[in-house]
């Protein structure tokens, strides 16, 4: 069996702002993968933040929605 390291991230992001969650997402990815980990896992909503989700309109929502892996969340 293969060892599999897993590494866990968090960090406070800011409402609304996806390039500065994003840009925190790869600077914690870079820093685990230099590590030694396979896997890094976020907290939920980390791209986007809760507070900043609680009051838009379902319309808005499916605005802010991407597409999976071709969304700007996902690299290629």
């Amino acid at each position: 069996m293969n060892d599999l390291n897993l590494a866990v991230a968090q960090f406070q992001p800011k409402d609304g702002d996806k390039a500065y969650n994003l840009s925190r997402i790869r600077k914690l990815t870079e820093k685990a993968k230099s590590q030694g980990a396979g896997i890094i896992s976020f907290h939920e909503m980390c791209v986007t933040a809760y507070t900043f989700t609680k009051d838009l309109s379902r319309e808005e929502m499916f605005e802010l929605a991407e597409e999976v892996p071709n969304g700007t969340s996902t690299p290629n």
